[in-house]
């Protein structure tokens, strides 16, 4: 019940604005070592408004990419869930109303790697 409250207040905190103190990734590693299912957490990059939640997609795309790992069962629910449409669609959704060119950029370079990892999460 515990880790179950300190994942969704911590999750709406982080992902609420960008830049936030706890980087998602930090956010999302810790709660794997506590052995709570990241699913929930993933998907509260699709639930919040704005560009923040893109944003913080985009690094914890930059953090997998170069190299960060997760506990074994979280690794696989975040490869099963960058093989899905949700990041994508996250980051190019954004780009559409985002009204910063600077962020425009980031989040258009973030999709299309994205977009590229898709088909290569099935053998990380």
């Amino acid at each position: 019940m515990l880790c179950t409250h300190i994942r969704n207040e911590s999750r709406s905190a982080t992902l609420a604005a960008f830049p936030s103190v706890t980087p998602a990734w930090d956010l999302l590693t810790a709660v794997a070592e506590l052995g709570v299912d990241i699913g929930p957490y993933l998907a509260g990059f699709a639930d919040g408004p704005g560009d923040g939640p893109a944003r913080h997609l985009a690094e914890v795309i930059g953090s997998w990419s170069s190299g960060g790992s997760l506990p074994d069962g979280a690794e696989e629910s975040m490869r099963r869930w960058l093989a899905g449409p949700t990041p994508v669609d996250v980051l190019w959704t954004a780009v559409g109303t985002s009204a910063s060119p600077e962020v425009v950029a980031e989040l258009t370079d973030a999709a299309e790697h994205a977009h590229l990892l898709r088909g290569r999460q099935v053998s990380r």
